[in-house]
């Protein structure tokens, strides 16, 4: 078998081709500046008014007291006056409503326990109306003052249950009195026995008591154990509207007291010294004098 020289190909010789190793990508360096300046935001993970916050609470949990409630007060003095406004706002609204409801509550009542005439209804459903327009009006600023706000509600108050009174118990009307004209001699001291006689006589019966028939007896226009009966019960109902809102008054001028954070705190029995070095520091912030030998 002869073999065709020309048809054998040399062997292919593989060269095995080797890849060239991955360069690691090495992180660019960063530029200082950027750095620091990144580190001095990143360093500041709670901002002053947060911490303000945290503080007031604090304070109001009573978690702090004597120098360190001092030198809280002290540190954060610049956000303790508009947190603490915001402390007494959200109380007064809360406050209100609570009030608004209470005595609503009690208006109610009157209008359904059957003591007061249906035409009267209207007048009072309006001065209900007036009254709790001006409680709400009475926070709706944007400052408030504790006391102001108390003696505000207190006055609202005081007109709402002096018309009260005067639409449920109106006055009895005084009789006018008779006087005598100057240089007359009074009419009493003139009458003769005759006179009286005639006056205690029969015949002085008046006309309307005379036209009776005979056996009825004159018809009182109202029944006075009744109408005591009735006047005793908006008497008591009245005392009750008038606790409602002193109690709920207090409740608030309570709660107010406790938000307050601006007053210097009571001085403890140990490290006097301390305490009223801190304290005079803090009164000066205030403006206020040096603290008092008291």
């Amino acid at each position: 078998m002869k073999v065709d020289a020309s048809r054998i190909q040399p062997p292919v010789t593989e060269h095995t081709q080797h890849n060239a190793p991955a360069k690691i990508r090495q992180p660019e360096p960063k530029d200082p500046a950027k750095n620091v300046e990144k580190s001095a935001t990143g360093s500041e993970t709670v901002p002053q008014q947060n911490r303000a916050q945290g503080a007031m609470r604090l304070l109001q949990e009573e978690h702090f007291k004597g120098v360190a409630a001092l030198r809280l007060r002290i540190n954060f003095f610049d956000q303790l006056p508009a947190l603490e406004q915001e402390s007494i706002q959200a109380i007064a609204q809360e406050g209100i409503t609570e009030l608004t409801l209470a005595m609503q509550e009690q208006v109610d009542d009157l209008n359904n326990g059957g003591l007061i005439g249906e035409e009267t209804l209207p007048q009072l459903a309006e001065l209900a109306d007036t009254f709790i327009s001006e409680m709400q009006s009475s926070v709706a600023g944007e400052t408030l003052d504790q006391q102001q706000l108390i003696t505000t509600l207190e006055q609202h108050y005081g007109n709402f249950r002096t018309a009260l009174q005067n639409l449920l118990q109106p006055p009895e009307p005084t009789p006018p009195q008779a006087t005598e004209p100057a240089g007359q001699p009074a009419i009493a001291g003139i009458l003769t026995e005759a006179d009286q006689g005639v006056e205690n006589s029969p015949l002085a019966i008046s006309p309307l008591e005379g036209e009776l028939p005979a056996g009825q007896a004159a018809v009182s226009p109202s029944n006075p154990a009744e109408e005591s009966s009735s006047h005793a019960q908006l008497a008591a109902s009245l005392d009750v509207l008038d606790s409602t809102f002193r109690n709920q008054l207090s409740s608030i001028e309570e709660r107010l007291q406790d938000s307050s954070l601006l007053s210097v705190p009571e001085q403890p029995n140990n490290n006097g010294a301390a305490f009223q070095k801190f304290a005079t520091i803090y009164r000066e912030m205030q403006g206020m004098a040096e603290v008092s030998n008291e």
